[in-house]
């Protein structure tokens, strides 16, 4: 269907799901927002200022200034674009800075502050993809990750950098979603460097490091306005105590963050290997989506009379994605042999003061203590918080993106537990990686905002009715 710019006529989509008898059924106007002119769209959210926060995979930041012509036909009448995260300069995996390579890969970011003063958190990282079917080690810098907060003092947006050195995999998997749990402390869903645990050939024979396939805790009141570079392993290929670029260039390990047991970067909850979002809901629950493995990319880490190795598997096979309520400790099932065993060292060196045997473990799908499960790679998730639509019946719900073009949703019930996924929303778009939904507070109550990374659309559903 051709849609017409700049104002785009509403589609009324119904549930594509039939639902049981007496319970409610979903109805939303659809339609794509005009002129919002976003490339590759990762993340999104709206911020106390009302604009929404759009984070491009070219590590840009758009933000819309948004008005409705009406049922589901929004338009981007301003547009505002932050390069500042794409000023940090890159590195080789070696530590010495390469300028050939311009921006940084985003994937998270969340937007909190007031509506004069917002403030943005983000997680970038170095912009190259390697691993992959071909194998290719692109010498990315595997401690490229840098948490950055960028403010607006009433004039001008600026950057500051918190937290230098999180780990990024030779693949795609880096730092992504982004929460606060308290006010002073953000909560990372940090992604792995393997793909079931042992290093292979597909994520250029990378390790996991002491930080990488982890939900961490980043205490952002013990850094303040300082910034923390992670401290690091010493390099035997740099010489002298202080490596040369630290806390750059992980070295595939050798120079990797260490795991400071009263540092302010922790290990919230292990064994994720590549959650991309989190949120906590209103009742005060965090839940993530983990993508699980792939075929042929990797395999379980080897056995070792009970102590986990580091030695290169390959193999390995394709697991669902699962949704998981995540606890302080709590293990996703995703193994990291650098935690679960310091005799795994790294030129001598263990970067962890502590064994963890559990995380030598593989549990995937059901076996995971998943809550529920996605056939499909599943992203981005909110919690619908608006009790006005629907007479409150999708309140409390939470939606999921998928790349089978959909949008789930899954009720939680007062126990926490959650009910079986339903589709709410089917032909999204093209690629939906990200999913907001606005509260009944909010300049545009009840909707449901979705990013895609393979066109760039973002995609509004509005509420029309509701039947039972």
């Amino acid at each position: 269907m051709a849609i017409g710019l700049p104002v785009l006529a509403a589609l009324l989509l119904g549930a594509p799901t039939s639902a049981p008898a007496g319970r409610p059924t979903f109805e939303f106007a659809k339609g794509l927002v005009a002129g919002a002119d976003i490339d590759r769209a990762t993340t999104l959210q709206f911020g106390p200022d009302g604009r929404l926060y759009v984070g491009q995979q070219n590590g840009l930041i758009k933000i819309l200034t948004l008005v409705r012509h009406g049922p589901g036909s929004y338009q981007a009448v301003a547009s505002e674009t932050l390069g500042s995260l794409v000023d940090l300069p890159n590195h080789d995996d070696d530590g010495r800075e390469n300028p050939r390579y311009v921006g940084r890969l985003l994937t998270g970011l969340v937007v909190s502050g007031t509506a004069t003063r917002p403030v943005i958190h983000a997680v970038t990282t170095d912009p190259r993809i390697g691993g992959g079917q071909k194998k290719v080690d692109r010498n990315l810098d595997t401690n490229s990750g840098v948490l950055s907060r960028v403010s607006w003092d009433g004039q001008r947006w600026q950057r500051h950098d918190l937290v230098r050195g999180l780990p990024r995999s030779e693949e795609n998997h880096a730092g992504n979603g982004l929460v606060f749990d308290t006010p002073g402390r953000l909560l990372l869903a940090q992604g792995g460097n393997t793909n079931n645990g042992a290093p292979s050939g597909q994520f250029a024979l990378t390790p996991e490091f002491a930080l990488s396939a982890a939900i961490l805790s980043i205490d952002l009141a013990a850094i303040g306005d300082t910034t923390y570079d992670l401290p690091t392993l010493d390099d035997p290929a740099r010489p002298g105590p202080e490596d040369a670029g630290d806390p750059f260039g992980g070295a595939d390990g050798r120079n990797q963050a260490r795991l400071v047991p009263d540092g302010p970067v922790q290990v919230y909850a292990p064994g994720f290997r590549n959650a991309y979002d989190l949120v906590l809901t209103t009742a005060g629950r965090l839940f993530t989506v983990d993508n699980g493995p792939n075929p042929g990319f990797g395999d379980v880490p080897r056995p070792n009379g009970g102590k986990c190795t580091n030695d290169v598997r390959p193999g390995g096979k394709r697991e669902v994605d699962t949704l998981h309520l995540v606890t302080p400790g709590s293990y996703g099932g995703h193994p990291n042999p650098t935690r679960a065993n310091p005799e795994n060292t790294f030129a001598g060196q263990s970067p962890v003061t502590r064994a963890d045997p559990e995380q030598c473990g593989y549990r995937g799908g059901e076996d995971s203590g998943a809550l529920a499960t996605f056939v499909a790679s599943t992203n981005g998730i909110t919690e619908y918080r608006s009790r006005s639509a629907f007479a409150g019946a999708l309140a409390g719900n939470l939606l999921a993106a998928s790349f089978d073009n959909r949008i789930y949703r899954l009720e939680v019930r007062p126990d926490g537990r959650l009910g079986d996924a339903e589709v709410l929303f089917e032909d999204v778009s093209s690629a939906p990686l990200d999913v907001t939904a606005q509260g009944d507070g909010d300049p545009f109550p009840g909707t449901i905002w979705v990013g895609d990374v393979a066109d760039g659309s973002i995609t509004v559903f509005e509420p029309e009715a509701t039947t039972t």
